[in-house]
């Protein structure tokens, strides 16, 4: 019971915020993108939050238990390498591009930089195919956690 309190309480506070963040949103530019006014904190927390999700979590501790701790050297080489080379080669370049391009999104960035409606397409239609393998791993990671925390069956 307790932890269904707090579950509600924690929900009531993220309602709360985005009423109140509302009022700083004027132009779509702002909604997506915060207006290109974030900064690095809260872009390198904002990226390792969508990186590290229960995929990582869950996976990663699960093959931690059944490999053994010999088996952190792949999470480490995933982090180390993975990241920080994404963040070095590609992070400045992007960013850039995309505020010259002035694109929003991925499709956007692609469509814009080869002046194509088929690149734009297509990328969005790859995003869009991902997005539901990765997002079906994100809910079943949520139900295997809620199952175990809050004695609530997953399936």
């Amino acid at each position: 019971m307790v932890y269904i309190v707090v579950l509600v309480v924690y929900l009531a506070v993220l309602v709360a915020i985005a009423f109140l963040s509302r009022r700083g949103t004027k132009t779509v530019e702002d909604f997506y993108i915060g207006g290109r006014n974030i900064g690095p904190w809260v872009t390198a927390i904002s990226f390792i939050a969508a990186y590290f999700s229960s995929v990582v979590i869950i996976g990663g501790g699960g093959f931690g238990y059944k490999y053994g701790m010999s088996t952190v050297w792949v999470g480490a080489t995933n982090v180390l390498l993975g990241c920080t080379l994404c963040w070095i080669i590609l992070g400045e370049r992007i960013r850039l591009f995309t505020r010259r391009l002035a694109a929003m999104t991925v499709p956007g960035f692609f469509g814009e930089r080869f002046r194509s409606k088929e690149a734009r397409v297509f990328s969005a239609f790859v995003i869009c195919i991902f997005m539901v393998v990765y997002n079906v791993s994100i809910l079943k990671g949520m139900g295997n956690i809620f199952e175990v925390l809050m004695d609530i069956p997953y399936l």
